[in-house]
């Protein structure tokens, strides 16, 4: 039974077929195959810069000890996995890499972090889906553990790009950690003007941050409360609590929409006799829903999604309701 073959030896053979290949194709074409001399000159520099990166990195192969920056190859040799399954991870982002894609390096430093993980643990982190990842950001970020949160948050980039829910919230509660509030405030604004219809999920996301939140100072509580009102309508640990009237407002509104959603469904106003009994069922059901919703707008992730996905599908023609003259204050 042949013996199996390391993953330096089957990156070795790679690129000699390939450095090969390259050498090949330059000695064999010419300016006739190409439409201008720009084109002909560009895929001549590009070949041969593709060969000396490649030859660079047979060297690392064959002398490893040289290098501070290893390839994936020896990285997957050392640490007892497969050259896909490193790259994989590396394509989740639970693996930092540098350089371009298909040629990138790892640190020994991080070899040596990889090492001390294990291979069960790596396998398990690559198998862990956007929800978990952002879910140990949170608790990483709230004990004050900053890189963690970075790495998480790169993590979420390659699961989601850059752009995703999750990622989006995250890299702005660490700008508010570290202090970058104009950076906050540039990515705020983005989820405001290219994700209008997904902020209130971003805002929930970013709620869980800032929930049991502590300040250097008040200045800092001031300006991170002006920022994140863009996104959250209040945070428990920022704003006061009070049943003011907006609150009430609010809620009726949410009462209004969520109820009148359950007539549509119905497809009637008054019910028949034998349909009363499901009509205020339905009714009594959708507005504890939002009751128990913003009585729990502070500790319950799924209430508060409620709440804000309820508030973007509020009519923009809905005007306030009007106070009653004998509850009008004198």
């Amino acid at each position: 039974m042949p013996q199996k073959r390391s993953a330096v030896e089957q990156r070795r053979e790679q690129i000699t077929t390939q450095v090969e290949r390259l050498r090949r194709q330059i000695a064999s074409k010419t300016r006739k195959d190409y439409i201008s001399d720009f084109h002909y000159e560009r895929w001549i520099r590009q070949s041969r810069e593709l060969i000396d990166e490649l030859l660079e990195e047979l060297s690392a192969l064959n002398e490893p000890g040289e290098y501070d920056q290893l390839p994936v190859a020896v990285v997957a040799d050392e640490i007892g996995l497969r050259l896909d399954q490193v790259k994989q991870l590396i394509k989740l982002g639970d693996v930092e890499a540098a350089g371009r894609r298909a040629h990138e390096r790892v640190s020994r430093r991080e070899l040596e972090r990889l090492a001390g993980l294990g291979i069960d643990e790596l396998l398990r982190q690559s198998a862990q889906s956007a929800d978990i990842v952002f879910g140990e950001a949170v608790s990483q970020l709230r004990r004050g553990d900053v890189a963690s949160t970075e790495r998480a948050y790169l993590r979420l980039k390659a699961r989601q790009s850059c752009i995703g829910n999750h990622a989006l919230a995250t890299e702005v509660a660490i700008k508010l950690t570290k202090g970058l509030y104009a950076e906050a405030e540039r990515i705020i604004k983005f989820i405001l003007m290219e994700k209008f219809y997904e902020r209130g999920v971003v805002g929930s996301y970013l709620s869980e941050f800032v929930r049991e939140a502590c300040f250097r100072d008040e200045d800092a509580r001031a300006v991170i409360s002006d920022l994140l009102k863009l996104l959250i309508d209040v945070s428990p640990e920022i704003a006061s609590t009070d049943r003011d009237p907006e609150d009430l407002q609010a809620t009726a509104m949410h009462i209004i929409l969520v109820v009148g959603e359950g007539l549509e469904e119905l497809k009637m106003l008054a019910p028949p006799v034998n349909q009363r009994e499901e009509f205020y069922r339905l009714l009594r059901d959708r507005i504890f829903s939002v009751l128990y919703a913003r009585a729990n707008l502070y500790t319950s992730t799924k209430s508060r999604m409620f709440i804000l996905a309820a508030k973007q599908r509020l009519p923009l023609y809905w005007e306030q309701a009007k106070l009653p003259e004998e509850l009008r204050e004198d």
